[in-house]
């Protein structure tokens, strides 16, 4: 099928059109998805529904950036200095903000102090699940902590972006 998208109306990415189904029989589902910051129509049993309401969802759908708050969760290593952090998650929160064309609010974890390292994963999972995006920037791969999120992440069917160069990009 080919169809023409009309670009993001909140960020100006590329629309792209995605099919489920089970096994690849009926029925299908069908939703379009921006690639840049993850903003979609719902699913329907109709492609040409969806892109119907992708592409005149501009006109009655898009928000000021003050009228949408999304939460957020930036998994970062534990090893990072308080300064380092705090830098880090100013940056990735507003690589957040401007992909998501959102106000982001922050989770974090605030284990108790002396905490050994099941307490201290326990609270970072905890925040990790109030948030509606788990976030995980460059190089997420070298901490250990944050592979242990990202599986879980998966496991608990969070939406997750991950930093590529200069952009978040939300995966599917």
């Amino acid at each position: 099928m080919i169809v023409k998208l009309e670009r993001c109306p909140y960020c100006g990415g590329e629309g792209e059109l995605y099919t489920y189904g089970i096994g690849g029989k009926s029925p299908r589902l069908y939703l379009v998805r921006c690639e840049k910051c993850g903003n979609g129509t719902c699913a329907d049993e109709d492609a040409t529904t969806v892109v119907k309401l992708w592409n005149t969802r501009a006109d009655n759908n898009k928000l000021d950036k003050e009228e949408t708050v999304k939460v957020i969760y930036i998994s970062l290593p534990e090893d990072m200095s308080a300064d380092e952090k705090y830098a880090e998650q100013k940056r990735v929160s507003d690589m957040a903000s401007d992909c998501l064309n959102a106000t982001v609010e922050l989770r974090e974890a605030y284990p108790d102090e002396g905490s050994d390292e099941y307490e201290v994963l326990s609270a970072r999972i905890k925040s990790l699940g109030e948030a509606e995006y788990v976030i995980f920037p460059d190089e997420w791969e070298m901490s250990r902590e944050s592979r242990i999120e990202y599986e879980t992440a998966i496991e608990y069917g969070k939406r997750i972006m991950t930093e590529h160069g200069d952009k978040l990009q939300e995966e599917v």
